[in-house]
């Protein structure tokens, strides 16, 4: 709760006698923003409404409106006051006609930074009540401050990541282009049909790359919620291996599916589908420049969702860097990644209320699992079929 930097301090006091009320009006009030009530459950309120420097607790006093004289109400307020999270930003004062030694310690104990006994002298509770209030005025200020320097950080910050996002999308479109048009060059050069086939599947992947790359600009910058229809895992699986085959048959690198018969719909956004398995794929492939398995698997989670885990054999990921992988602009592919691939695939799972974890042993592979909740699953829809599939490189033969 911050402090307001300007204005006049403000000061709750509870107090049941109407002759003490005015005492205290007279003390306080040209030097100070006065609010008064009479009952502990008053008081409570007024706290959250006005956010007091001090408080001026009477200890005996009804603790709600209509009910007796308590004792110790002030004492039970104090603690209360005490127990909130933003206890360091008031000071309480205990005011009552006891005072022993034990009741003042036990005031003290309560939590109260200062107890006075009644009746008080009037420039000593003035000059108390100023003792108590300067340092919860510069604690606020000091907190005012922190807060602005925060915010002018963080401005700072958003700044330098947008700067790093922008270098970075705008260097993989420059190997982009570079491919294309070195392809484009090439397929004028070849001497045989199948030469220039080659090169035309190499404009056709960078293309591919050049989508995918705006995809996951897209959903980065969009916060809407977009069009949902029924979908079948594997249908999309097999479009995102098919984009990207000529990079698996490149790589060495075999995708090997398992499906849970008769595994039922989901309901998502198409390109969102695409673009979590895109980036899951594009990102175990990557994992094995000489090549290997990736093992994607699906079937129905515990609680009635699905479960979808993505394996490959690759090259693994440090224990230390696992907690930061989903980060924005978080990237262990030094120049040749965004970080944002990874952190749109959590932010549309977590959009659907699922989650993504990841584990990795380096030297071994890394494995991403993705739970989506019950909602997302039509179990109305079913999909015939035995579950297995294998590809690498070439179209799979369900």
């Amino acid at each position: 709760m911050s402090v307001e930097i300007e204005g006049r301090a403000r000061v709750l006091v509870v107090e049941d006698n109407p002759t003490n009320r005015k005492i205290y009006a007279r003390l306080l009030r040209d030097e100070y923003e006065v609010t008064m009530c009479e009952t502990g459950s008053e008081a409570s309120a007024l706290v959250d409404q006005i956010d007091p420097h001090l408080v001026v607790l009477d200890i005996m006093m009804p603790m709600a409106p209509g009910e007796g004289i308590d004792p110790t109400a002030g004492l039970t307020v104090c603690r209360d006051l005490r127990r909130r999270s933003d206890r360091e930003a008031r000071a309480i004062m205990l005011a009552s006609a006891k005072g022993t030694l034990d009741e003042r310690i036990e005031g003290l104990e309560a939590g109260a930074d200062d107890y006075v006994v009644k009746p008080f002298d009037h420039k000593e509770f003035c000059m108390k009540v100023r003792a108590l209030i300067q340092p919860k005025r510069e604690l606020g200020q000091m907190r005012e401050r922190t807060e602005i320097l925060e915010q002018m950080i963080s401005r700072q910050e958003a700044l330098a990541e947008l700067g790093a996002l922008t270098g970075g999308i705008a260097h993989d479109f420059a190997n982009i282009l570079q491919s294309l048009t070195y392809a484009q060059r090439m397929i004028g050069l070849a001497e045989t049909l199948d030469e220039a086939r080659t090169y035309g599947d190499e404009m056709r992947e960078a293309l591919a790359a050049a989508q995918y790359q705006l995809a996951n600009i897209q959903i980065f910058a969009s916060s809407q919620r977009l069009d949902e229809r029924p979908l079948y895992l594997r249908d999309h699986v097999q479009n995102v291996v098919e984009v990207i085959k000529s990079r698996l048959h490149r790589q060495g690198v075999t995708v090997q599916q398992h499906y849970e018969p008769n595994l039922p719909p989901l309901l998502l956004n198409p390109g969102h589908l695409t673009q979590v398995l895109l980036n899951l794929l594009v990102n175990a492939t990557d994992a094995m420049p000489k090549g290997g398995l990736i093992k994607l698997r699906a079937g129905s989670a515990p609680d009635g969702g699905l479960e979808l885990q993505v394996t490959d054999t690759g090259e693994g990921l440090p224990e230390s860097v696992l907690p930061r992988i989903f980060e924005f602009l978080f990237t262990t592919k030094r120049d040749k990644g965004t970080g944002f691939g990874l952190y749109n695939v959590s932010k549309i799972v977590q959009s659907k209320g699922g989650s993504v974890s990841v584990n990795s042993t380096p030297g071994v592979g890394t494995s991403f699992l993705i739970h989506l909740p019950p909602d997302v699953v039509l179990r109305d829809g079913l999909m015939p079929d035995d579950g297995f599939s294998s590809f690498s490189g070439q179209p799979v033969a369900l």
